[in-house]
This record gives structure tokens, C-alpha cells and sequence, in this order.
């Protein structure tokens, strides 16, 4: 979403629910040192939703209000919750029914936004969210000798890599990068705890999870 469509669904969120406004007047305009402005705050909230689509935002918004989604705890909570709303949302929608024709005439490709490119997790991290790592890291013996098994969130365990989107703009990463599958990858952007759950669901409902790391190794090229 932009600077504008932000502005618009904050608009919205706090229509449904009208205590955030005066949560978010209570935030400092020239704090002390140390402590975050409310230009900074929504900021950093704007910075989240940024890769969110507009429309579904609001969605989200709309099912926390009538219970659908159970609602976060803390204000400062709200972006994370909206975004993972959204991407549930965004995957269970044909790609024809993401947006409303008016927001689609921003982008040929509104997926990658024209950049050709997808930020998807790394064999290594689909690995550690697999149910059998978990499995492997709940019956280890420490007695053993042998490192514990690290599961995803945990050190060394959270990474991500560039794929090709399949769209036209992917076509000049395409020779040293794999294209973006959604039957295989699953796209994530921040590696939050949020997103990291997405992928503990995600390596659960695969019926062979370490097929999906030996496939991808060495494909694609890490984000910085």
C-alpha cells in the first residue's frame, strides 16, 4: 500500500475500533531522548504494511472487528496482526480476485510490484520449521554429545533468498535465481515471529518437507 492508502487505513482501523486514536495521540510528538516519536511509530507501522494490499488490510481490519481473528494484545501489536491476516488472505484468493481493478492498474505484476523479484525463506529455514526437526530437537538426548537440532527462530536458522517472480519482470533474474513457486516456497519479508509461524504451517501440511530443501539447495541468492 502507499503513504496515502496507510493514511486511509488507519482511517479505517480506527473507525472500527475508536480507542486507538487516542492511543495513538497519547504517543509524544517531541519525546525525550530515548523514546520514540509518533511520527516514528507510524512510521515503523507504514513500514509493515507497506507490501500489504490495500483492500485487504481492510479485510483484516473488518475480521478482527466482527471476531472472525481474535484480536492482538497491545496496540503496538495491530501491524503484525493486520499483515499476517492479509497474507492468509492473499493466498486463499485467485490471483484475479487479490484486488479490486482500480488498485490492479498500479502494477502489470502486482506480486512483485514490477521489481521482478519474490524474498522467499531458504531451504536452511524451511528445514528448521519442518515437523520432523521438531520432532528431532524435542527427543534429543543431551546425554549425547551431539548438538540439538536448532528449529526455526532459534540462531542460525532465519534466512531468506531471492527468487525470480514468474511474471515478466522476473525474466532477467531468471538465469541465477529459481522462479518463485507457491507450491514449494513461501514468500516472507521480515522473518518475524509472525512469519515464522506461517512456515512452521506451511513445511506442516507437506507430506515430504526435506524434499523441499534438497530441491532448492544452492538456488537463488540470499538477501543482504
Amino acid at each position: 500500500m502507499t503513504e496515502t492508502e496507510f493514511s486511509e487505513w488507519l482511517k479505517h482501523h480506527a473507525t472500527c475500533f475508536p480507542s486507538l486514536s487516542k492511543w495513538i495521540e497519547g504517543l509524544p510528538a517531541e519525546p525525550p531522548a530515548g523514546v520514540p516519536s509518533r511520527r516514528e511509530v507510524m512510521s515503523q507501522w507504514f513500514a509493515t504494511l507497506r507490501d500489504v494490499d490495500f483492500e485487504l488490510a481492510k479485510a483484516a481490519s473488518n475480521m478482527l472487528h466482527n471476531g472472525e481473528e481474535e484480536e492482538p494484545y497491545g496496540w503496538d501489536r495491530v501491524p503484525a496482526k493486520i499483515r499476517t491476516i492479509a497474507r492468509k488472505l492473499r493466498r486463499s484468493r485467485p490471483d484475479s480476485a487479490r484486488l479490486p481493478v482500480e488498485a490492479k492498474a498500479a502494477y502489470a505484476c502486482e506480486a512483485c510490484r514490477d521489481e521482478g523479484r519474490r524474498s522467499v525463506w531458504r531451504p536452511e529455514a524451511m528445514a528448521a520449521a519442518s515437523p520432523q526437526r521438531f520432532a528431532e530437537a524435542e527427543l534429543h538426548d543431551p546425554t549425547s554429545g551431539d548438538p540439538r537440532p536448532r528449529v526455526i527462530g532459534e540462531p542460525f536458522t532465519l534466512y531468506r533468498m531471492s527468487t525470480a517472480c514468474p511474471c515478466p519482470a522476473g525474466d532477467r533474474f531468471r538465469r541465477n535465481s529459481a522462479t518463485f513457486d507457491p507450491g514449494r516456497m513461501l514468500e516472507c519479508w521480515h522473518m518475524d515471529r509472525a512469519e515464522q509461524q506461517e512456515l512452521i504451517e506451511f513445511m506442516a501440511k507437506r507430506e515430504r518437507p526435506e524434499a523441499t530443501a534438497g530441491h532448492l539447495e544452492a538456488s537463488g541468492a540470499e538477501f543482504q
